[in-house]
This record gives structure tokens, sequence and C-alpha cells, in this order.
């Protein structure tokens, strides 16, 4: 007989979508877990500072050579001359790629810190997983309009989603990479996750499940075996290829969070993010970030934390060295904010950098953008877990007051219609930098643990994330009135000694 509702098309995108599963649940198997801080980090060298070099037969005895050092703070093990040696450094150089590559001829190289344990900041707050919360009432109805409205509908008829290089296709190839479909795979895993644990899914015309594994089972079957997620062509030019693989890496680690971080597709997901960090790790030594993928470093640092936290699974090391990378390939928004004139973080240290906007901005920028300041104003605080320096912690508040005081709007966000506009009230904000800002704001409360963090998020989603209707603002009640004098909002309740007098030396 035949299945209801079940039809030919529908059993060959099943049957595909089990067998790329099963050569993704192989490819686990089959896949070694590498070693802890002793085996270092294999993709890079920590040349210079070396007081002492000593003969050792494997990797593990350099690190625990250095371990039972005083001195040592840093340390580089090769095995490719006659007899291997071990590099004892007094203190930390900067990453560097190997002069040669490492493993040819059984040539084995690995650098490391002299590190027992994970020595980043401890969040002030854990994420839930997607699994742990349940939408009810308005909310779930919300995400049941998503599903039925673009959100769901996309994968049936835009090119760039349906047809997309990032499953097989030749659509996406506009914008800053192959970008639009891993934007909407970033917000479909949510959306599915949160409809499942609600059951709502079950009321939603279009199978938005069967849309998202197909991405999922499709690129965990397809990843380069060196790593690499996605399309490798170099669009977006030399230096910003990673960027677009970034919102792939994200949606990979919350469908991970959904399924569960010990399950068969949860592991799946999670190795496959430390695999393509450590690809784009070694990648960057020898091409650094530019661009939009320079500008937006911090959301690479994060999801390079996020799949720490879920799990190392051996490779510790690596994943603070693709860290510290990050860190020293990135944009400066720490000068830029401060006004300095000259870059004091980042790629850009004693170099000629632009200040912060101080009114309206007549032409596009990279740096005035809305958008990346949005995803910047998290910066100081993703970086604080590794520096561990209050000044980072302070520079989350000094980003607020600088874009308050400056483009400051009612409704809590700042202005940019693509780029910052002043305070004028007929000055727009895009959808875009609204969700960013929004994102930042949770995160830097994760780290800092500060509730004003969550009060401000609050405030951009219900005045300039959801647009109330005069019908719906008498029963929202942080709703923002236009009449509100327009006075400068300077929150120099939030900040330290430090981050006020900054303030009000810029101001």
């Amino acid at each position: 007989g035949t299945c209801t509702g079940f039809s030919p098309g529908r059993a060959a995108f099943v049957i595909g979508n089990m067998f790329l599963l099963v050569c993704c649940i192989a490819g686990l198997i089959i896949r070694p877990v590498q070693a802890g801080w002793s085996q270092g980090n294999p993709l890079a060298d920590r040349p210079g500072f070396t007081f002492e070099t000593v003969f050792v037969d494997v990797v593990e005895d350099c690190y625990s050579t250095c371990l039972a050092h005083s001195r040592c703070q840093a340390w580089s093990f090769s095995n490719c001359s006659q007899r291997s040696t071990c590099q004892l450094k007094h203190s930390v150089p900067k990453l560097q790629a190997w002069s040669a590559t490492s493993g040819q001829d059984g040539c084995h190289r690995a650098s490391g810190l002299s590190l027992l344990k994970d020595p980043r900041l401890r969040l002030a707050f854990s994420p839930l997983t997607l699994g742990e919360i349940t939408p009810h009432g308005w909310l779930d109805r919300q995400l049941v309009i998503m599903a039925e409205g673009l959100s769901g509908h996309l994968d049936s008829f835009w090119d760039d989603v349906q047809h997309s290089v990032w499953i097989g296709g030749t659509a996406d190839n506009s914008g800053a990479g192959h970008e639009r479909g891993p934007y909407w795979l970033n917000g479909m895993v949510p959306l599915v996750g949160l409809l499942n644990q609600s059951g709502s899914i079950h009321t939603v015309s279009t199978n938005i499940t069967a849309q998202v594994e197909h991405w999922i089972y499709f690129i965990l079957a397809n990843q380069s075996a060196n790593g690499w997620l996605g399309p490798d062509d170099g669009f977006g030019g030399e230096g910003n290829t990673y960027w677009s693989g970034w919102n792939i890496a994200a949606a990979l680690l919350q469908y991970a969070s959904v399924k569960g971080q010990y399950t068969t597709l949860g592991s799946l997901c999670a190795i496959a993010v430390n695999d393509y960090i450590a690809e784009v790790h070694r990648r960057m030594l020898t091409t650094p970030t530019q661009a939009w993928s320079q500008n937006r470093w911090q959301d690479w640092l994060f999801i390079i934390d996020w799949a720490y936290d879920l799990g190392p699974r051996g490779q510790e090391q690596m994943l603070l060295d693709a860290a510290e990378l990050t860190k020293q390939q990135s944009w400066d928004w720490d000068g830029y904010y401060q006004r300095t004139g000259v870059g004091i973080s980042g790629a850009y240290v004693g170099k000629a950098i632009p200040k912060f906007a101080r009114m309206n901005t007549s032409s596009w920028t990279m740096y005035d953008h809305g958008v990346n300041n949005a995803m910047g104003t998290k910066s100081c605080a993703v970086w604080y877990r590794h520096s561990r320096n209050v000044s980072d912690a302070e520079g989350s508040y000094l980003k607020l007051a600088m874009q308050d005081h400056y483009h400051g709007q009612p409704h809590g966000m700042f202005s940019a219609d693509e780029c910052f506009g002043g305070r004028a009230l007929n000055r727009g904000i895009e959808l875009c930098a609204v969700v960013e800002q929004m994102y930042s704001l949770g995160i830097m409360f994760q780290v800092q643990g500060d509730v004003r963090f969550l009060d401000r998020l609050e405030t951009i989603a219900f005045n300039a994330g959801l647009v109330p209707s005069p019908q719906t603002c008498g029963s929202i009640s942080i709703c923002s009135s236009l009449t509100k004098s327009m006075r400068s909002i300077k929150p120099l309740h939030m900040c330290g000694k430090q981050t006020a007098h900054k303030l009000q030396a810029l101001v």
C-alpha cells in the first residue's frame, strides 16, 4: 500500500538525509580524540624569549619540563632534527606560523603555555541551553508567526537559501561572503528548537525541522578533511573568507544545544566546529583577517569560547591560541571609542586610526557602521575573559556611554541608518543593529554579571525591536514616549571611576 502524504520526493529527501547522517556518524567513530594541555598546539610556533634548550623524547616531556621550571612561561617542541628539542621561554612570544610544515616525513612540532587548567575568567552566569527553555503564551505565538512567515518559507522560494552554495547549489554570492544562508540557518535552529520544546512545531504548516536538518546534515557530511566548513572558493577576498562561516559555526553549536551536547548529533556538531576553528586558526597564521572578518573579530572569539565551554576535546591550547591570534589581528574598538587617533590594541597598535563619530556621519565607513558597532559593543567583555584586565570590563560601560551621549535615542538604541546618525529624532536604526546590540548585551551580562545590561536589552527589545503601536504601548510598561526629553543619557552610575573620568574627558 501507499503511505498517505509521503511522496516519493519526500522519501528521497529522508533517505538522503539518513545517508548523510550515517556518513557523519562514521566520521565521528574514526576520529581520534587528541590529548589536552601536554600536546600543545601543533599549528603555531612561539619564536623568541628562549632561555634554555633541552633534549626530550616526546612533546609531553617538553610540556612537563616547562611546567616544572619556575621561570618558564611558554615552550616549543620539535623533533625535526636528529634529536627532539624543547625550547623554554621566559616570556610568552606572539603566535606565528611554523617556518616549515609540521607533520611532514614524521616531523612533529608544537608549542604551548605553562598551564594546568583553563586560565579564562569563569562566566558570571552560564547560559541555559535551548533544550531548557519552553516558550509559552505570547512568546510562543510570536515564534509560530515567524515560522509561518518569511522565516519558514525562504527555503521555498529564495535562491540564496533554497539553492545556496552551502548545500550544493550555486546561489548566495553577494554581501561580505556567502553569508545569507548562514544568517538564515543561525536563526532557524533556535526557532525550531524552541517550537519543539513548546510543542507548537506541530501547528506550523511548513516543515521547518526538515529545512534545518537538510542544512545541518549536508554541512556536516561535506566538511573538508582539513576542517573547513562550506564553500572554499575565496569569495569575499583575501583575509575576509572567514566571516560567512562563523554563522554556520554558531548554528552548529546551537544545534548541539538543541540535541544535547552528549548525543551523537550534538557531538558531531561540536567536533565539526572544533575542527573548523583549527583550520581557520591555521589559515589566519599566514592570512590575517581583513575587512568584515577583522571588524567583527569579537563574534569569532565568542564562538571559540563557546566551543571551549562545550568541551575542548583535547584541543585546549589550540582554542586558546586561536582566541589570542584573533585578538592580535583585530580592529581596534578600544582606541576608536577612546578617540585616541592612534591604535592601542589588536592589529592597529601604533597606527593612525579614525576616532569615534561625535555627530551624523556623511559617508559610509566600516568603523562607523551601525551593525558593526552593535557587534563591537561586546568586544571588551569577550576579551575580558582572557585578559582578566579591569580596564576591559570598564570598556563595556564606556562604549554604551559614548553611543548614548552622541547618538542615543528614546528607544534605548543609538541612531545608525547604516552609519552613526547623531541625536536627531528623525534618524533611524536598522533592525540588524538592534538584534546585534541585544545579542551583545546578553553576552556582556554572561561575562560581567551586571543586570543593568539585561535592563538595557529589555528596553531595546520592547521599544526598538518590537516597535509597539499606540494600541499595545499601554500594556507594555517600559514603552518609551517620544515626548520624553532628549537630554543626554550618561549611564555614569554604571561605570567605575576610571571610565567615568574617561567619558567626561571625551565629551
